[in-house]
């Protein structure tokens, strides 16, 4: 029988984020982007991802 495979979340801290970008450039999936237009409370844009 074969093994259903789990998928992983991953949660951002969006009050934490500093706009830096890094984790956009390290998801090996490419499915992070950053909200420029949404701001956090540092008015840092926030990461997206879908």
């Amino acid at each position: 029988m074969m093994e259903m495979m789990k998928l992983k979340q991953v949660i951002f801290n969006e009050n934490l984020c500093k706009s830096c970008e890094l984790c956009v450039e390290a998801c090996p999936k490419h499915i992070i982007e950053m909200d420029k237009d949404k701001l956090n409370v540092y008015w840092h844009g926030l990461v997206l991802y879908h």
